[in-house]
């Protein structure tokens, strides 16, 4: 599997469990009267999307080939790194709908990036996990 497969697929799965994670802190806040029902349903339609995108992202990451690009490559295995250690701060997220929606920036960058792997793309991708990483504070 290509370098570039294994970062797919890494994202891919990080995406997943944010999904999970910005399901049940929404979840949470809505059972608390922390947000309304129109934002919980926005998460619950982020939940979806992102679910989405990381079976589209791990589906294509295998029959992509990439060449050129290894370090974006290094830039989104730090990144997707950062991604993944700051969702253990999301179940204290106070403005879970503004991660949520960040989230779907990334979630619809790296579908973007895996139909056409190219340093811009994954450049895009890197930005928008840094921004999402940001909001999760």
């Amino acid at each position: 599997m290509s370098q570039f497969a294994q970062q797919a697929l890494a994202l891919s799965r990080t995406l997943n469990e944010y999904a999970e994670a910005v399901r049940d802190r929404g979840r949470a806040q809505w059972r608390a009267d922390e947000i309304d029902e129109d934002d919980y349903e926005e998460i619950k339609r982020t939940y979806n999307s992102l679910r989405g995108a990381s079976r589209t992202l791990a589906a294509q990451a295998s029959k992509s080939a990439a060449r050129g690009i290894d370090r974006e490559l290094a830039r989104l295995k730090s990144a997707t790194g950062d991604l993944k250690k700051a969702k253990q701060r999301v179940d204290r997220a106070a403005n879970i709908v503004g991660v949520a929606t960040q989230l779907l920036a990334v979630g619809a960058a790296a579908v973007t990036m895996v139909a056409a792997p190219n340093p811009a793309s994954i450049v895009a991708v890197v930005a928008a996990i840094e921004q999402t990483v940001k909001k999760v504070g």
